[in-house]
């Protein structure tokens, strides 16, 4: 069976999963709360998989669309973090973040590099320095930036300022240095997503009010599309890396605000309880299938039993972890 047909096939499997959504109705969201962003993340680590499920079979110019889930969680991060520093500082700063992230990544990375049986000293390096997974390395990376310009400028402008500054700092370097000759695009596409989200959250009642603009949808939409072409071009990459990656912050980004915008302006089609379950185990669904992934190949079942497999297992981790968590915090507390 031709991979492309195997692949619509699975899409729209997929896609009468996310219809059974609609069956029980919830509560409808505001402008980023916590339903908001947990629909925003169902959807990102949808588009994840999805397009790395296609790359793996072998549908071709399908990577940019994983690129749009990262854009999402990159966006819901900076927001989530900037909101919890407005509402509590920098207080246990570091302790959530190894909880929430760290220790998570850690523990899946080791299970699932045992699993599939190439435990190594090297492997086991890589994991413990976030190497394994450029997100994962990425990720830190904003949390570390965020965490010591928060901690050293308080002024709110002057902070943003430094951000948008250490930001932007850190992409010259990262497409100077630190280019990846498979992906040079990889990292600097999303160097403005965190940034954003903090943004975002410090002025939300304009966020809403722009995200809630039909005209800003749209011209989102067309950004993101019209500099996807370009940057596929083959002219453009000949072009010196660093003008491409500024070319390519125009990409997922803002096909990103594209879909927010989307899920404010169309509320009913998102108000989907399959987005919120997916959304509540979305980080455990990036980390297992990283390594669930091996069960991909261009079948049908194949692919069927690999998403129930990976939703099982993640859904299974998130209730023992927290379990786990809860139970040392009140051991802690007591």
């Amino acid at each position: 069976m031709s991979k492309w047909i195997v692949f619509g096939a699975y899409s729209f499997v997929l896609l009468f999963v996310i219809l059974v959504g609609y069956v029980r109705q919830i509560k409808q969201y505001r402008f980023l709360d916590f339903t908001h962003t947990g629909i925003l993340k169902g959807i990102a680590i949808i588009l994840i998989i999805w397009g790395h499920i296609g790359k793996r079979i072998g549908i071709g110019g399908i990577q940019w669309i994983a690129g749009i889930g990262v854009s999402l969680f990159l966006i819901c991060s900076g927001y989530g973090l900037e909101m919890s520093a407005m509402k509590n500082g920098l207080k246990g700063f570091w302790e959530k973040r190894i909880i929430n992230t760290i220790l998570p990544f850690y523990l899946v990375s080791f299970i699932g590099l045992w699993t599939v049986g190439i435990v190594s000293v090297s492997g086991i390096v890589d994991i413990l320095t976030f190497r394994t997974q450029w997100f994962m390395n990425y990720i830190i990376i904003c949390y570390v930036v965020y965490f010591l310009i928060t901690f050293f400028f308080r002024e709110n402008v002057k902070r943003i300022n430094y951000l948008a500054v250490s930001f932007a700092i850190w992409f010259i370097i990262d497409s100077v240095f630190f280019v990846s000759s498979e992906a040079p695009f990889l990292r600097a596409r999303q160097m403005f997503t965190f940034l954003s989200g903090v943004i975002i959250a410090n002025k939300k009642k304009e966020a809403e009010q722009l995200f809630s603009n039909p005209l800003f949808m749209i011209i989102q939409g067309v950004i993101g599309v019209l500099f996807l072409g370009i940057t596929n071009l083959q002219i453009v990459k000949m072009l010196p890396i660093f003008i491409s990656n500024i070319l390519s912050l125009l990409t997922t980004a803002p096909l990103a605000f594209f879909a927010i915008s989307l899920t404010v302006q169309c509320k009913r089609m998102f108000n989907n309880t399959v987005l919120i379950f997916v959304g509540s185990i979305s980080y455990e669904l990036f980390l297992v299938h990283n390594y669930s992934s091996i069960m991909i190949e261009s079948k049908l079942l194949t692919l069927s039993i690999f998403s129930f497999v990976t939703v099982f297992l993640s859904w299974l981790f998130n209730v023992l972890y927290t379990k786990i968590v809860k139970n040392c915090i009140k051991k802690k507390g007591a």
